[in-house]
Formats: C-alpha cells, structure tokens, sequence
C-alpha cells in the first residue's frame, strides 16, 4: 500500500464548477444584447453623421446637388443622379423626418432646406439639426 495522495478534483467538485458556470451564461446574455443594441444605435448615428459631413464635402468639390434620402429602414447618399450608396440601419431606429424626407445640399455645400430631423432610438433620441445659415449639421442626443 502507498501513502501517497490523488491530485484531482471530485466529481462534485466539477459538477459544482459546471453549475456555477451554467448560471453565469443564462444570465449573461441580455446584457450583452443591451450593449450590443447600445452600440449599433451609436454605429448607425455616427455612420450617418459622417455621411452628411462626405456629401457635403462632394457637393463642394464637384459642383453637383448631393443628397441624402431617407426611407422607413434605410437611406440612400446621391450625387447628381448617382446613387453612391444605400445604408440599411437597424429596425427599432425610426427617423422622424416630417414633410421632407431629404438632406439635401447645393453646388455650395449648404444645405437647402435646414430643419430638425428627429432620430428615435431604442437606447436614446437624438436631434439632427441644420441651423438656418450654418453650413454644418450635427447630432445632439435628447
């Protein structure tokens, strides 16, 4: 007979471990599906804020009308008659653009028709706005 000791862990031991671990991946996922809504509400308005800033810039340096279009689950950058591209953004997003539902800018890179577009979120809302007499737009969460 030897005197010498097992090392290892027992089977309730493991199990124990196991049930620990299972009860921390239940409860784990809607907090990660809040951050993950948190951080696509925060890509999109972002990626939309950027693509103002870059149809401006184009109206500037082409001399061309460019504008942003918007739909009930997208919206579309065009300059002159070109679409450039049609960003899609998520379902619970909803744009309350009121009676137009356009961005557009001039040859001069001013906006045509400056007004308060609303952007409701599921995390925040937010207010894009374009001063009468400013040349820039920018988003303000409420």
């Amino acid at each position: 007979m030897s005197n010498r000791k097992e090392a290892g862990f027992t089977l309730i031991e493991i199990i124990l471990v196991l049930a620990v671990i299972a009860i921390f991946l239940v409860l784990a996922p809607p907090f990660y599906l809040e951050n993950i809504t948190e951080f696509q509400e925060k890509q999109f308005i972002d990626i939309l804020q950027h693509d103002i800033l870059y149809l401006q810039s184009l109206a500037i340096t082409n001399d061309e009308y460019s504008r942003i279009v918007f739909f009930h689950d997208h919206y579309e950058l065009i300059r002159g008659s070109a679409l450039i591209a049609k960003r899609t953004y998520p379902k619970y997003i909803k744009i309350d653009y009121r009676q137009n539902n356009r961005i557009e800018f001039n040859r001069n890179g001013t906006i045509l028709y400056p007004r308060t577009i609303l952007i409701l979120g599921k995390e925040n809302h937010y207010r894009l706005i374009f001063p009468l007499g400013k040349g820039r737009g920018y988003i303000v969460a409420m």
